[in-house]
């Protein structure tokens, strides 16, 4: 039981932090425009993703479908299927995922014309706030879909609230 009272406190947790970045990319970002903050907004996005996927795979090993609770991404893939995640919402999660990992080991960044630019070994990567609105409500519908197949798990709705 003490998986299940963790995952419901992987999801609390999660769909915080959704909730935060959202307030900051509707109410902050417009007012402030820094790169900084854009930067943040998106790794807190991630952290929120990264959070989905743990919490996805702890809740299949509890049921004993997979061996081990370690984040991997293509254990990840296989399951994502049981909770009905699209393949689009994988590449997502994929791709926000490898982002934000460039994003924490960037050698240079800057904002231009309102997208965030990032240089790693001569590779470009780029994003701005519209990216990140699309991620965020890709996310946020992640997390009702979760939720909803949660809840109907009896030993884990005891937890949720």
């Amino acid at each position: 039981m003490i998986f299940m009272k963790e995952i419901a406190e992987m999801l609390e947790k999660g769909k915080i932090g959704i909730k935060n970045v959202d307030y900051f990319i509707h109410m902050v970002y417009p007012i402030i425009k820094d790169k900084k903050m854009l930067q943040k907004i998106f790794l807190d996005l991630a952290k929120s993703v990264r959070i989905i996927v743990e919490m996805l795979i702890l809740y299949e090993y509890y049921y004993k479908r997979i061996p081990d609770a370690k984040f991997n991404l293509e254990v990840f893939k296989k399951i994502a299927k049981r909770f009905e995640l699209s393949n689009s919402e994988i590449d997502l999660i994929e791709e926000i995922l490898n982002k934000a990992q460039e994003v924490e080991k960037a050698n240079f960044d800057f904002l231009k014309q309102n997208s965030y630019i990032i240089m790693k070994n001569n590779h470009f990567v780029s994003f701005n706030i519209d990216d990140v609105k699309r991620f965020s409500l890709v996310v946020k519908n992640l997390y009702s879909k979760i939720e909803e197949r949660l809840r109907k798990d009896l030993l884990i709705k005891r937890y949720l609230a």
